[in-house]
């Protein structure tokens, strides 16, 4: 699969998801348990803590979290607690069509975007991400090619442990 194999078309942002912000007050304000705390952090999927929260401030799961400040953009296949409560909290997307798959196309999709758009200075966030445009492949209706996302992915994780496998056979046979 090639991504020129299909035609490609802008969509909204905000046409696309429903876009939340998250509840999470900085992490001194918990104790320590088993709740994922997600920020901005580029590093661990935005991971950066483990915390004890109640359930008015758990973000649902399946959703994408977006750094308003970098564009850092990941999947979230659990619930977690997300850093809210400023002007650079992270924003979610959630949507019916997502799974891990499609997830990971439009978190490399939205990234590409936003790294061109947020800063300290244009945070992209609320409206912004509303209105932001992003790239996608079509069907033949205009409609965005799920499918084609899924199956590119899909793809591209086989061929990645493909040369996994490779390299550690031809690792193992140099140390024989």
């Amino acid at each position: 699969m090639k991504l020129t194999d299909r035609g490609w078309k802008e969509f909204k942002i905000g046409d696309l998801f429903d876009i939340d912000k998250v509840r999470g007050l900085p992490t001194e304000n918990y104790k320590c348990g088993d709740v994922p705390y997600i920020t901005t952090s580029s590093n661990n999927n935005g991971l950066t803590d483990f915390i004890s929260a109640d359930n008015k401030a758990i973000s649902k799961q399946n959703s994408i979290s977006v750094d308003p400040i970098k564009g850092k953009s990941f999947y979230h296949p659990y619930s977690f607690v997300g850093r809210g409560f400023s002007g650079a909290s992270i924003n979610l997307l959630s949507s019916s069509k997502l799974n891990k798959n499609i997830a990971l196309f439009f978190c490399t999709v939205i990234e590409n975007t936003a790294n061109n758009k947020a800063s300290y200075g244009y945070l992209f966030n609320g409206n912004r991400l509303k209105q932001g445009t992003i790239l996608l492949p079509v069907t033949k209706k205009g409609k965005p090619d799920y499918q084609f996302m899924e199956d590119y992915i899909k793809e591209m994780m086989y061929r990645k442990r493909q040369e996994y496998i490779d390299y550690t056979k031809v690792k193992l046979e140099q140390n024989r």
